[in-house]
């Protein structure tokens, strides 16, 4: 076969490679729009709150397992994942005993917690997406409807919804 030939062959399958998406990783998606290692964070409902702070994420035993988005010193989010590799997925917020129970055709688990001096929420149905990976960034979104209480008054109930996104980097405990 001639060079010509061989190139013109070459150039074909790359072409068709990046039409159909064969050869892609899970890696890659847009970053959400916010600085890398911060979140946006809204809440609408019982609670009035627009939040913004430091994302880191957690790993355990190399395995994707949550997110902390810190609001300051007093105050912030946490999301549990089932623990999965890095890789663009979705998860279903489900009751604290099914997570790491295997669920034949769902989604992988979460489970995720507001903490203020003056509140304290854990979510009760949404997803928590994550929609971009790079170099030690690890980016998303969530759409979670909570429920707890507001003024440390454990039994006056209230519903949330907590929309947000983030860029994490990763949680080093020194």
């Amino acid at each position: 076969m001639s060079a010509r030939l061989s190139f013109f062959f070459f150039s074909l399958a790359l072409v068709l490679l990046s039409i159909t998406g064969t050869g892609c990783s899970e890696e890659g998606g847009a970053p959400p729009d916010v600085d890398v290692g911060r979140f946006d964070v809204s809440v609408e409902g019982a609670m009035e709150a627009s939040y913004a702070g430091e994302a880191r994420y957690r790993l355990v035993d190399g395995q994707l397992a949550g997110f902390e988005l810190v609001i300051d010193s007093t105050s912030g989010i946490s999301i549990d994942v089932e623990h999965s590799p890095i890789e663009r997925t979705t998860f279903q917020v489900v009751e604290w005993e099914l997570m790491q129970v295997e669920r034949p055709g769902g989604e992988p688990g979460t489970m995720a917690f507001l903490e203020t001096p003056n509140a304290a929420f854990e979510a009760r149905d949404g997803t928590v997406s994550v929609t971009y990976t790079g170099e030690g960034e690890i980016g998303g979104n969530f759409d979670l409807t909570m429920e707890g209480s507001r003024e440390g008054v454990p039994e006056d109930t209230h519903s949330i919804r907590m929309t947000g996104q983030w860029i994490a980097t990763q949680l080093r405990v020194d």
